[in-house]
């Protein structure tokens, strides 16, 4: 952050400009001011890509075949974002996500099972009473 003041006639930089009346310029002798702060600020920008490969022929959930997503989430358990990197294979019967943390590059959580097994973790719907 940088903050200064000049004078608006000469552009000489004016260190005492504090007090109910203001002091004449040292180099001009003008009271007129120009008054510049500067302030500064980090932003980060996350994206994220996911697909889904479908089967025009079919219809319903069995017309998607796989889909996928690789970006950056926010995790409420961890209250951060988080890299993640998920692809659903549903011809192989298959389920696949890393979870990494983006500071420490650990991978916080790690899945790699059939889909047809992967049941009760998230929005993934529990089997019913007839199943």
């Amino acid at each position: 952050m940088s903050n200064h003041v000049k004078c608006q006639e000469c552009g000489a930089v004016i260190e005492d400009y504090s007090g109910p009346r203001r002091k004449p310029c040292p180099q001009c002798g003008s009271t007129c001011r120009i008054f510049n702060e500067e302030l500064k600020e980090n932003i980060k920008a996350y994206d994220s890509l996911s697909f889904k490969h479908k089967n025009p022929k079919k219809t319903g959930k069995a017309k998607t075949l796989a889909e996928g997503f690789t970006g950056y989430e926010f995790s409420h358990r961890h209250q951060k974002i988080v890299a993640k990197r998920r692809h659903i294979d549903r011809e192989r019967d298959a389920y696949r996500e890393i979870v990494t943390d983006l500071e420490t590059g650990e991978i916080i959580h790690q899945c790699e099972e059939p889909l047809s097994q992967h049941m009760g973790h998230g929005t993934a719907k529990k089997p019913g009473k007839d199943e």
